[in-house]
């Protein structure tokens, strides 16, 4: 129903001509065929005919409002006629209490749902304030992810149990209604049995700011506010109703009302043409479910608890997937058992409960239908036994309650109306006090916390690397194109690294915190921590291992406590790689990899345009599959995740326990502490890496595991004993919900999704060291298991237990079961994504980057950066265990070209069965067609071998009956 200012019936038949009848169910009819299927037949239409203006007698008209609800019921009762197309409209010139003129129109639900019905009327209006603009969809806002906060891994964790859960209590409560389990005998409930009977429609306007106050003041949704009232307003009209007991709430009452649900993945109205495209996520249709809400009917003195219980079964009825699941068993039932079978499921369902509750978000601001400037939508959904269904829809500032009501059963529908729109007076006075306590609370807050000194703590994960007992630290290289301008730097960290809080405070333990680690902000003189060392370069017979050693040094020298932890040293030294270098070396307690790659970020600016900042490197997002078992998928996903995260978990408890791995040349000795490292590292090209990731369908990880696992190349006498050795490494984890480099300013944001700071994890990674005769066999080896890693949530659930375990004994307990776990593994990988182009550093170019992170008692830790069209293979190597680490790394290196010449063989195999196929198949064809004073030709002209063209290409000319050659099966498959 729209009121609209004015009426011109052939201007309006005009609109819906050029607008509903292009949709095809707007021109069709349904019929049944012979099996009973009901389908759409495209028919011709007059739109004359379905549009209706009644000759009024507006002298007779005494109550206008009044005519206006009797007509609209009339209406909604009269059965449609199922031999044309199902929809019509009413055009009335009665000038009511809201419009000067109605419109009222009448749609079958066949045609779809209110979203797909509100889709409609916006494409058929445009702004009141520009006409020719269409209106503009209603966005829904999304919750914040909360991952910045301190038990997120945990949360979402138990989400997914949780999801689990309550799926299935509320099917059990469902079928417990389909059975037998019937709301309560109330002054609302219609008889058991009653079919579809006449209703009688009426609507009351109220304020949409009034309910998004108490949204606002309450923190819940509309929805929330909604229901709440509608809570009290059933309460307030059966406490009127009923017998004491009832109204008191000494008699227990279930009352219960199915609410509508749309099961689209995007809740907001979509636009007409998108909703109309095929394999639109919101198709348009009836994509709705239902769940059973159990309704608080009680007399409560705090009118804000009727709100609070609707926010609390519904935020249960948000997380559970009954509606999804109910409409896959309908469609699944429907398929097998016929539309009768769901017919009889659906009208028990509904003659068990009390009401129907749906709500459809309007334009949200004013518009006009076909040039009609509208002041209010109303919609009802007619249909069902239940005596009571409630809509609501808004529209600008403005909210419609819409009641069809059976008049037999609730004969003073007005009264129960008015109730509705009381109780939302009711609830916002009682909210509006609630909110000046509120405000008085938080000024009271806000003068504490002025009172407290500022000092930061430092994270769960920032405390173990600042304890004694397991020293931390981030050594990282950069190799620049030309020499170093120290005072460049000097000048550039001012600006950039000073600025942040951590590169300017010390750590201190707060005795008023039990000795807790804290940030202290302190007065930083940069030229304090730029080291530029006088060499003599006459003494430097070999530049690549002096810089070995120079960073060796620096990486086994502890840093000083007592200052910001953070120093950078500038050497003018060339080597194979750079003009010159730049080392860094942060405390981990500083941050991890990813914080510091985005530092480099905003200390760097494109080479090809200096005044640019690099643009981050984004990942890229597997689009979800729009078939008919999404459903199921995702449900198999949710048991996968679980049935993986059970298993992984279990794994790293026998690993803190007990099991150790085997003993190899890699494995550190039982006890050790953090010794002196060397640290070395190698370039290797980032596109060989890609080439073996696309030929092989896998990921970047997938295939540097594959190299690690390949590095270590046995003698086949070895083969034996390899098969029984345990070797497994320790793996970071990035635990934000977004894995790309973001943005320095968004990470030190409040509130950001990908805060700066330590948010890493571990999982346990069994590496497969054998001797393979296929080099790609570690790569599939690397994939497979690096698949079930990434659906499990043990990294999650382990920095949860770490920040649980730490809270409750403190950081000693969490740097021993962290020694253990990594005392009781050979080695630590880990891999960050760098700038994908060339960069400056303060306006130095840069030619490589590389990282590593010194953390653990641990022989061996690999690290991989990737800069540009390079990947840097670090190693940070205990020489006393592993006293051959150029050896190590020229392994890894040699592994990625063995598995890149495999391929690059395994290719060319193909190419020549394809060459040997497709000659076969040409003398067959020439010998089969060709026939005797029938000229044809063929001509197949191999220029060379494979292998004795660099290029690798075999030229093929073939003329022979339109290429039929080139459509042989044998030559397409």
């Amino acid at each position: 129903m729209c009121s609209l200012l004015y009426w011109y019936q052939k201007r309006f038949n005009f609109s819906i001509k050029n607008t509903w009848i292009k949709l095809p169910r707007f021109s069709s009819k349904v019929e049944m065929k012979k099996n009973g299927q009901a389908v759409w037949v495209p028919v011709t239409v007059r739109v004359e005919d379905h549009v209706i203006v009644p000759d009024l007698d507006h002298f007779n008209i005494e109550n206008p409002d009044q005519f206006i609800e009797d007509y609209t019921s009339n209406i909604a009762s009269t059965p449609m006629d199922m031999s044309r197309p199902l929809w019509e409209f009413h055009v009335l010139n009665v000038k009511t209490s809201s419009a000067k003129s109605v419109g009222i129109g009448k749609l079958h639900h066949s045609l779809g749902d209110g979203m797909s019905l509100m889709s409609l009327l916006l494409a058929s209006s445009r702004k009141v304030s520009d006409p020719k603009a269409p209106p503009t969809t209603t966005a829904t806002k999304k919750h914040a992810d909360s991952s910045a906060k301190g038990w997120w891994c945990i949360r979402r964790f138990w989400l997914v149990i949780n999801i689990i859960f309550t799926t299935l209590i509320e099917l059990f409560k469902f079928w417990l209604t389909l059975c037998f389990m019937r709301d309560t005998k109330t002054p609302l409930m219609s008889e058991p049995g009653d079919t579809v009977r006449p209703r009688k429609c009426i609507n009351r306007i109220i304020s949409l700011d009034d309910v998004k106050m108490i949204k606002n003041t309450m923190e819940m949704k509309v929805n929330d506010v909604l229901l709440g009232m509608t809570q009290a307003g059933l309460s307030r009209y059966l406490s009127k109703k009923s017998d004491d007991d009832m109204a008191t709430g000494k008699k227990k009452v279930r009352l219960r009302g199915t609410v509508a649900v749309n099961l689209r993945p995007d809740t907001k109205i979509e636009d007409l043409t998108n909703m109309m495209e095929k394999g639109s996520k919101c198709r348009w249709g009836n994509f709705v479910g239902i769940v059973i809400f159990p309704l608080w009917v009680r007399g409560e003195d705090d009118p804000l608890e009727y709100v609070r219980k609707a926010k609390s079964t519904m935020d249960m009825k948000r997380i559970s997937m009954e509606a999804l699941i109910l409409y896959g068993l309908v469609k699944c039932i429907m398929k097998i058992f016929g539309d009768k079978a769901a017919e009889n499921i659906v009208k028990r369902v509904f003659g068990h409960t009390t009401l129907t509750f749906s709500s459809v978000m309007g334009p949200k601001e004013e518009v006009s239908l076909f040039d009609h400037p509208m002041s209010y939508v109303t919609a009802t959904a007619s249909g069902g036994p239940q005596a009571l269904i409630i809509h609501f829809v808004s529209y600008v500032d403005k909210i419609i309650i819409n009641l069809a009501v059976d008049t037999t059963v609730i004969p003073d529908p007005h009264q129960l109306c008015d109730d509705l729109v009381e109780s939302l007076g009711i609830i916002k006075l009682a909210a509006l006090e609630k909110g000046v306590h509120n405000m008085e609370r938080e000024d009271m807050a806000r003068e504490k916390q002025a009172e407290i000194t500022i000092m930061e703590p430092l994270s769960p994960v920032s405390r173990l690397f600042v304890s004694p007992g397991f020293y931390g630290v981030i050594v990282f290289t950069l190799g620049f194109k030309t020499r170093c301008n120290s005072s460049a730097i000097v000048e550039g960290i001012k600006n950039t690294w000073i600025k942040l809080p951590r590169f300017s405070s010390k750590v201190v333990m707060d005795d008023k915190k039990n000795g807790e680690a804290v940030w202290v902000p302190v007065n930083v003189r940069v030229e304090d921590h730029v080291f530029v060392p006088d060499i003599d370069h006459s003494d430097i017979t070999n530049p690549d291992q002096f810089i070995e050693d120079y960073t060796s040094n620096i990486a086994n020298t502890l840093m000083d406590m007592s200052r910001p932890l953070w120093e950078f040293h500038v050497l003018n030294i060339k080597t194979s790689n750079a003009e010159s270098l730049g080392i860094g070396k942060f405390h981990h307690s500083l941050g991890d990899g990813m914080s510091l790659m985005s530092l480099l970020y905003a200390s760097s600016r494109k080479i090809s345009d200096p005044n640019a900042l690099p643009t981050t490197a984004t990942t890229r997002k597997q689009v979800g599959s729009n078939d008919n078992w999404w459903l199921v998928a995702r449900f198999w996903l949710m048991i996968r995740v679980i049935f993986t995260t059970f298993i992984e978990l279990f794994k790293s408890l026998l690993t803190l326990c007990f099991m150790r791995d085997t003993k190899t040349p890699l494995m550190g000795k039982p006890g050790d502490r953090n010794g002196p490292r060397k640290i070395i590292h190698r370039i290797v090209s980032f596109d060989d890496v890609k080439f073996v990731k696309n030929t092989m369908k896998m990921k970047v990880n997938d295939v540097l595991l594959g190299i690690t696992q390949a590095g270590d190349d046995p003698v086949t006498e070895k083969k034996k004993s390899l098969e029984e050795t345990r070797l497994r490494g320790t793996i970071a984890v990035n635990l934000r919900p977004e894995t790309k480099i973001k943005d320095l300013a968004d990470m030190m944001t409040k509130g950001s999704k990908c805060r700066w700071g330590n948010f890493i994890g571990v999982v346990i990674f069994p590496l497969w060291i054998r001797s393979e005769d296929d080099p790609l066999e570690y790569v599939r080896r690397a994939k497979a298991t690096m698949d079930k890693k990434k659906i499990s949530m043990e990294a999650l659930v382990l920095y949860g237990f770490i920040k649980f375990t730490m809270k409750i004994f403190g950081v000693k307990a969490v740097e021993a079961i962290t020694k253990r776990v990594f005392s009781h593994t050979t080695l630590t990988f880990s891999n960050v994504l760098g700038p994908n182009e060339d960069i400056s550093f303060f306006e130095h170019p840069m030619c490589y980057v590389g990282a590593s992170a010194l953390i653990g008692p641990q022989a061996l830790i690999i690290h991989y950066v990737s800069y540009a069209d390079k990947i840097i293979i670090n190693l940070a190597v205990d020489t006393t265990v592993i006293p051959d680490p150029h050896v190590l790394c020229d392994n890894l290196v040699e592994s990625l070209e063995i598995i890149k010449l495999s391929l690059l063989e395994k290719g060319l195999h193909k190419m020549e069965e394809l060459f040997k196929g497709l000659c076969t198949i040409a003398v067959q064809e020439l010998h089969h067609e060709v026939k005797p004073g029938v000229w044809r030709c063929l001509w197949l002209w191999p220029i060379c071998s494979f292998r004795d063209l660099d290029a690798s290409v075999t030229l093929i000319f073939i003329k022979f009956r339109g290429l039929r050659i080139a459509r042989h099966p044998q030559f397409v498959a």
